[in-house]
């Protein structure tokens, strides 16, 4: 008898369990996040609503629908009704790359308990209004980016109380709302770049960005209006109103001269990106008084002067793709001690031994971009305290020992996008926490490198190695071992593994296939 009851209890459970996992819909895949959460993935592109992928059909404890398409492709979806989210739990939609122009009123009404993170990138949407999103009042990721929006009124996202998140980048849209940002209190990110919003009043005295819009989102951190059109700000009103701003990009704009009264107003500035203006002038003490953790000034094309730092304080510093042929240290003095990392890729510079030697506390040196098949045998030959070095997109063939040994306290190295073959044993080290060896010509990872790697003194987080002409055989079995561990997935993989996990070159039997997916075959 407790044999029979015993049995029974178990069919139930069986039962129980059948239910929660359910059936994968047959055009998807269904995996969990690095959180956890169970997630429908559709990615291949072609998708309709229909006998293939019934949104009502999810498993209810489903919390993250991705819907995708590779590049050049695109799944038909031209309409979306609340009746396909009935019932569901959803915490996070991603619908990308569809046929979709426009949103009806409350088609997430189902999904006001719970809906937190809603993107809407690449499709065709031409208008958004309030209704849009009524009901959403839990909503705190936005994204509608790659549309075809050609306006935003005020008060559009008035019922999102809690958004932190709002993205609407590479639209259309020439018209911003006076109060575009009503009651977002709690909002920290904003991102317009990549809209014609300098034609919103041709000839006008009055400014495009409108200074309405920032009393309303006292909590902003970081705005993003790059490549607007914009040749001004209302900068008094930022300072004002946005004590927490901290990162501005303004780059590829309509900006010719900086001067002081104009960002140095917003003095909870770390992150001024200025990158790609036809900048002729930057006045004296246009940056004083800010402290930056990073200014961009590449692209700009603008000779580098002392004049440019006078009383201000600059960890990070980006001057590539400026032309430049020499690099004068006079005009480093004002922040000579402060920098602790340049950037001067894609400069037509002939580097020199001991070449940063007159920046003292300098812990990364970016290079990318410069045509270099080595660096100069003394280019470290100096006490230093270098921890990061970048020289992807180059043309070394390998690393020179005297380089590897000049830098004891290596933290990161990229040399992505180069043509190296093997990776040196000395990079084999338990301090480097970040390694891009991507795009490059390698055709095997030594299993001496995962044993490193993995090791539990070891500060790996990143070891990236896609698109290179791996040999799967026995020569990448630790590597492919590795990747099957959650830990080594998002070393080398990334958090939301899918097109960054290696692709096996060879043999014929396992070409085209991810690493992860042929770990059995070569362990």
């Amino acid at each position: 008898m407790q044999i029979i009851v015993l049995f029974a209890a178990l069919i139930v459970c069986v039962l129980s369990l059948g239910y929660v996992i359910g059936e994968c819909p047959s055009a998807c895949s269904c995996d969990t996040d690095s959180r956890g959460r169970k997630r429908v993935r559709c990615d291949k592109g072609g998708l309709t609503i229909g006998p293939a992928f019934d949104p009502q059909k999810l498993d209810k404890d489903t919390l993250i629908l991705s819907i995708s398409a590779p590049k050049g492709a695109t799944n038909p979806i031209t309409l979306l009704n609340a009746d396909h989210f009935k019932d569901l739990n959803l915490e996070e939609i991603h619908i990308r790359n569809t046929d979709l122009q426009r949103i009806g009123d409350r088609t997430f009404f189902y999904l006001s308990h719970s809906l937190k993170v809603l993107d809407l990138t690449g499709n065709k949407l031409m208008f958004i209004h309030e209704n849009n999103f009524r009901n959403l009042s839990q909503l705190t990721h936005l994204h509608l980016d790659y549309n075809q929006l050609t306006d935003v009124h005020s008060a559009t996202f008035n019922y999102q109380k809690i958004l932190q998140v709002l993205t609407l980048s590479n639209n259309q849209i020439a018209n911003i709302g006076t109060r575009l940002l009503l009651d977002q209190q709690n909002l920290e990110v904003i991102d317009l770049s990549g809209n014609p919003i300098h034609d919103i009043i041709p000839g006008s005295q009055q400014g495009a960005i409108p200074e309405l819009m920032f009393p309303d989102a006292p909590r902003l951190r970081r705005a993003s209006l790059a490549q607007t059109g914009i040749n001004s700000l209302p900068y008094h009103g930022i300072a004002r109103a946005c004590k927490r701003l901290e990162e501005l990009d303004v780059s590829r704009n309509s900006f010719t001269t900086i001067s002081p009264g104009q960002f140095n107003l917003i003095t909870s500035l770390r992150r001024l990106i200025l990158a790609g203006n036809p900048l002729t002038s930057i006045q004296p003490g246009a940056l004083a008084n800010l402290r930056l953790d990073f200014l961009d000034l590449s692209a700009t094309r603008l000779p580098l002067q002392a004049s440019f730092f006078e009383r201000a304080m600059i960890k990070s510093l980006s001057i590539a793709s400026n032309n430049l042929q020499t690099i004068d240290g006079a005009a480093f003095i004002p922040i000579a001690t402060d920098l602790t990392s340049v950037d001067v890729g894609g400069n037509p510079l002939t580097l020199k031994e001991k070449m940063f030697e007159f920046l003292p506390n300098l812990k990364g040196i970016s290079l990318p971009n410069m045509r270099l098949a080595r660096l100069p045998k003394n280019f470290l030959a100096y006490k230093h305290q270098i921890r990061s070095l970048n020289v992807s997109n180059n043309m070394f063939q390998e690393l020179d020992e005297e380089i590897l040994n000049a830098l004891p306290d290596l933290e990161v190295l990229d040399i992505s996008q180069n043509e190296i073959k093997t990776l040196p044993i000395q990079l084999a080290r338990p301090g480097l926490r970040e390694l891009y060896a991507n795009n490059n010509q390698l055709k095997k990872v030594s299993d001496y490198f995962v044993d490193v790697f993995r090791a539990t003194s070891s500060k790996m987080k990143v070891f990236r190695v896609f698109d290179n002409p791996l040999e799967c055989d026995w020569s990448v079995g630790g590597l492919a071992n590795w990747v099957g561990t959650s830990s080594g997935r998002m070393a080398v993989c990334g958090p939301d593994a899918g097109y960054r996990c290696p692709v096996c070159f060879g043999p014929v039997n396992v070409k085209g296939r991810t690493i992860d997916d042929i770990r059995v075959t070569v362990s």
